[in-house]
Order: structure tokens, then sequence, then C-alpha cells
């Protein structure tokens, strides 16, 4: 039974008991074109009982940090963990790290688990960082949403709310989310988005909020031929604004390319992608980060033209599913009870998209 999205209750949903099968004779006819069929009610899954396993088989994760320059007799460069200090002649680079955390990190007055430097990719994390800010690589997902993944939320619950210490505390989508309790009791609510409190800044958290983006990109390395780095498939997190406008702002432009040129029904597996790692300076403050940008590596129009081949010879799948937007700003006066009352009655209410913040 689906469950309502608009019931917010804690009552548990009724089961229904599933029907008993019709008793099976003892030797069934065996015909050459008999297809196996699963039970509608009882599938056939393949795995331990009716667990759900929702991790990407990455081989590597990609991360940006700074690196310290060779030591007196020394021609490595070092990779530096996060907020180690101020090092001289420290710069940004990306770091391709283990895909499982394999030692620890003392932040403040906690141990956070951390990564380790891949030891397949040395020779990339060992070099000039001016040579480690460029990464080709290939999409090797079918659809956006798929390589593309990212949620708002909450992390561990902020300092005077009532919460798990561990976990997720709130998670969403800016319409609908899913928030655990002291209790550790996971209730489904309606995201007020943009004016839920967490989305303001903190003064306990140095005036950052509570509630950030969190997005994940996944592909697969393509060095230049030659290269003894292995081609496997990695994984690139974030909780940045930026970030995730970057992304978007790709995908969005292979979408209006392709539709301009008839092409509507098309996948983005093998979709060529590079990513440049950037220092952007704050004009006011004056403080310096590191942004990844994303762009279409290669000649976009022949890999368009590819696809219509494609779809012109029915080998093209599905359409390019587009993830639901993230959070909306409501228009001015509106409360929340008026936005719950517009999403009820399904109304558009005029919002504007969060990346028009």
């Amino acid at each position: 039974m689906k469950p309502d999205e608009n019931d917010l209750s804690d009552a548990p949903p009724e089961l229904q008991a599933d029907p008993l099968p019709p008793p099976k004779p003892r030797r069934a006819p065996v015909t050459l074109d008999a297809q196996p069929v699963q039970s509608a009610q009882r599938p056939k899954l393949r795995g331990v009982g009716e667990a759900k396993y929702h991790r990407e088989p990455v081989a590597a994760v990609v991360e940006v940090l700074k690196r310290a320059p060779p030591r007196e007799g020394e021609k490595a460069w070092r990779i530096l963990p996060p907020f180690c200090g101020t090092v001289e002649g420290a710069k940004w680079a990306f770091a391709i790290m283990t895909p499982t955390t394999t030692t620890t990190r003392a932040a403040g007055s906690r141990t956070n688990p951390a990564r380790a430097p891949h030891p397949d990719f040395a020779a990339f994390n060992e070099c000039n960082p001016d040579l480690a800010c460029t990464i080709r690589a290939r999409l090797v997902h079918w659809t956006e949403e798929e390589c593309f993944p990212f949620h708002l939320g909450c992390y561990q619950a902020p300092k005077g709310h009532a919460g798990p210490k561990d976990g997720w505390f709130c998670r969403g989508d800016g319409k609908k989310a899913y928030r655990r309790g002291a209790d550790g009791i996971e209730k489904q609510i309606v995201c007020p988005g943009e004016m839920c409190e967490f989305s303001q800044p903190d003064p306990n958290m140095r005036g950052q909020k509570p509630c950030k983006p969190h997005i994940a990109f996944l592909g697969q390395f393509f060095w230049k031929e030659g290269s003894p780095l292995p081609r496997v498939m990695f994984q690139w997190s974030s909780q940045s604004w930026n970030g995730w406008q970057n992304a978007k702002g790709m995908f969005d432009h292979v979408q209006k390319m392709a539709s301009n040129l008839g092409c509507v029904n098309f996948p983005v597996f093998g979709l060529p992608v590079i990513l440049n790692l950037k220092e952007t300076i704050k004009a006011k403050k004056g403080q310096r980060y590191p942004e990844v940008h994303f762009a279409v590596d290669g000649d976009i129009m022949g890999w368009i033209s590819g696809l219509r081949g494609m779809i012109a010879a029915g080998q093209a799948g599905p359409q390019l599913s587009a993830p639901p937007e993230m959070a909306q700003l409501p228009p001015p006066g509106m409360t929340q009870t008026d936005v719950e009352r517009a999403e009820i009655a399904r109304l558009d209410p005029n919002y504007r998209p969060s990346n028009e913040r």
C-alpha cells in the first residue's frame, strides 16, 4: 500500500496479508517458450533477505584538500588534513582518497573518521598541486538523478534541540522532510525550505546554517592514454550551494542543447565531463576558498549526434529525469500556514527557485 504524502500521523500503515498461492502440480509441464515469472506478492530477491542497499560501487573518493611543499630532501608534495592551520606555500588541489574511512582526525573536542590517500593514485596525490586541479571523467549512470543525487539536511541535531547524537536529524527536498526526535523515531513533515528555522544563520555555528545541501557526483576517471592511473568509479561530495549550482548548470546546458537539436528522450551515459578546481575570492571579506566547476569535455555536438543515432535506431532508453527542485522561496508576506494550504490545494504561489536567491 502506497503511503499518503499528506498523512502526517504517526500510526503505521496497516499491512494486508498476502493471499495464499494456488497449489502447484507435482510435475509442471516443461515448454521451451515458457519464461520464468516472479510472484508479485513475494518477489525473489538477491541478497540478504529483504535488506535494501543504496551504496554505489565506488573505488575512490575525490576531496578538495591543501598540499604542502616538499620538505628538504624530498620531492613529493604532501596532503594536509582539514583545519590543520596555516602552512606556508600550501595550495588547494584534488586528492584521491580511499572509499572507506581508515583513520581518525581530531576536530576540536570531537574525533571524526577520516580517509587516507589512495595508494593506487600516489603519483596524482604527490605531484605539484597545479597539475592536480583538473579531473576528466565519463558518466556511468543512465540518468542525471542517478549520477548527481542531492538533498537538504542537518546531520546531527543543532545545539539546543532534542535529537539523536549520531545520524540524520532532518533531511528533505524542500517539499517534504524526515525528522528524528530524541526518541530516535523518524517522522515525515512538510519541509518549510528557506522558512525553516534551521535554514537561518545560527550564532552557535559562527553564523552558518544548520541545514545544508548534500550533493554527490559519481563518474569514472578518464585519464589520458598511457597514464598508469586506474580508470575506476569515483565519488565527489560537497555541502556547497556553489558546487550544486555549477553541476546543475552543466546538466541544464546539455539538456537545452540536446532539446534544440530535437533530442528530447536521451540518457547521460558516457557524457564526457571535466572538473576544474579554482580558488574564489570574496570581495567583501577578502576570504579565499576553493570552488569546483563542471563543464562538458570535448565535442558536445558529436556526443549529441551519437545520441540522435541511438534514438533513431531505438537503442536509447527513458527520458533524462530531472531531480526535484531544491528549497524554494515563497513570496513576501506568506506564512508557513499559507505554504501548506497552497501545497494541499496544488496551487502555484509564484515560487522563486533557490538558485536565484
